[in-house]
């Protein structure tokens, strides 16, 4: 009895080892998919199996730039519209026009979805830069409309902070791109409610 009641504690002892090291496994499974999941994310390239690939050769400076020049190209429509968006609901909340600055948050909100179209840029910083910033008003832009629309002051604020922290990420996204005055604007407004 003394025998079989050993073996059965030898096997449950094998059986937790197994579990342990398959759980362990598992673990370092799901933190290399994060982390690489995280760096994809982070660097505004596409979270799929076929993105994974480590491509063959290396970019080169020129080549980056030709492609940065021509990402600027078909971008700047849809930059330079979203600060105007931005610029509208500055001008509305100055004014205490709460419509106005419902309506410009709603305006808004197409300027933001062009953007994330755009995105990624062919640099990883820039995209980084003009991703916080469309998150900030994805964020904020609601509360505006919807706060605006209920005179709700608490969300209100909320909706300034967002579009602030938004703005905030712009200009670092424009001092990336080593705007001047003449091609983007160099300060946005800040939304005052």
């Amino acid at each position: 009895m003394a025998t079989a009641s050993l073996h059965s504690a030898s096997r449950y002892h094998r059986d937790q080892q197994i579990a342990t090291a398959g759980s362990v496994v598992f673990l370092i499974v799901v933190v290399a998919v994060s982390t690489w999941m995280l760096y994809r994310w982070t660097t505004g390239q596409p979270v799929s199996t076929e993105s994974a690939a480590i491509p063959l050769s290396s970019t080169s400076a020129p080549s980056v730039r030709k492609t940065m020049g021509a990402w600027l190209a078909e971008s700047e429509r849809s930059i330079n519209d979203l600060v105007a968006a931005r610029n509208n609901i500055a001008a509305a909340a100055a004014e205490h026009d709460i419509a106005g600055t419902g309506a410009a948050c709603q305006n808004a909100v197409g300027a933001v979805a062009n953007l994330h179209r755009q995105l990624p840029s062919p640099e990883p910083v820039l995209t980084n830069a003009l991703q916080r910033a469309a998150v900030n008003y994805d964020l904020g832009l609601p509360y505006c409309i919807s706060a605006t629309q209920s005179h709700d002051g608490p969300d209100l604020a909320r909706a300034a902070s967002y579009i602030s922290q938004g703005d905030a990420a712009m200009r670092t996204a424009f001092h990336i791109l080593g705007q001047d005055s003449g091609t983007a604007p160099r300060n946005l407004r800040m939304l005052i409610v």
